[in-house]
């Protein structure tokens, strides 16, 4: 009669038996049953990162805009910057401006749905065309907006 041997390659056969017991056990214990998550983390939350400067009064009106956005908006992570204050933020606005055909870094700048928006007054419609962003159109800013409307 044959003997039966158990291979798992380069394993011992009591750490193989191990390993399938604690399989089995939290198999049957539900640690590996699959749960719906709810549905509010269901959809990926959207995030803008916005670049902002102490003193800046067309930042000051951004972010009274930003905290209108937040009330309607829930799932929107903002997260703003101050490039005076955190010189961390200014390397990150100039990079995101540098790869994305910017020209040079100025405030407010708005980074969402992978997009850079300069600038920001009601007059130009600047809130019209973060929401568009957020939608995921491409947007473009009106003429004469980036030498307008930032600090």
């Amino acid at each position: 009669m044959g003997t039966f041997r158990f291979s798992w390659p380069g394993v011992g056969w009591v750490t193989a038996l191990c390993s399938l017991a604690l399989a089995w056990t939290l198999a049957s214990q539900g640690a590996w049953a699959t749960t719906t998550p709810p549905a509010s983390a269901a959809v990926a939350q959207q995030r803008m990162e916005v670049f902002v400067r102490e003193g800046c009064p067309h930042c000051a009106k951004a972010e009274v805009f930003l905290a209108r956005l937040a009330q309607e908006r829930p799932d929107l992570a903002i997260t703003v910057r101050d490039v005076l204050h955190e010189p961390a933020a200014l390397r990150r606005l100039q990079e995101i401006t540098s790869q994305h055909g910017g020209g040079n870094a100025r405030v407010p700048a708005f980074f969402v749905g992978g997009q850079i928006i300069f600038g920001y007054s009601e007059e130009a419609s600047t809130d019209k065309l973060i929401r568009q962003a957020l939608q995921g159109q491409r947007v473009k800013a009106p003429s004469g907006l980036s030498l307008i409307h930032i600090c």
